[in-house]
């Protein structure tokens, strides 16, 4: 129907047809699902319950943790709500300090195994 259609030999064997242009009709939204409910582990229905704990994302698991205890503290008594408020931050600035830290001590390793910045200059000239 379709090389009669288009012209074609019934030799001809079309592959894929790709529609361009604009439909007459507004599709509705494709329902979005999260990750933790298409992706199984070790098993079928193996659900991951705390993703950011298996890609060791801590600093993740800390923030969540932090902002349902701030959460409840707001709900139970407001005025723990800003010493709840402080402490994330606190603990947010000292993740950040580990983590710059971290990767300072790396870049010097990586400096040490190959020199010094000068020196890689120096060996490409």
């Amino acid at each position: 129907m379709l090389n009669t259609l288009l012209g074609a030999p019934d030799t001809v064997r079309p592959q894929m047809i790709i529609p361009i242009g604009y439909s007459s009709d507004t599709p509705s939204m494709p329902k979005r699902y999260k990750l933790v409910d298409l992706v199984y582990i070790n098993s079928w229905k193996g659900k991951v319950v705390n993703i950011d704990l298996l890609f060791d994302d801590f600093s993740e698991v800390m923030r969540k943790k932090l902002i349902e205890a701030k959460d409840t503290a707001v709900e139970k008594a407001p005025g723990i709500a800003q010493s709840a408020k402080n402490a994330v931050l606190n603990l947010h600035s000292k993740i950040k300090d580990k983590i710059a830290e971290r990767k300072k001590k790396k870049d010097e390793k990586i400096d040490e195994e190959i020199g010094g910045e000068e020196e890689v200059l120096e060996d490409t000239e």
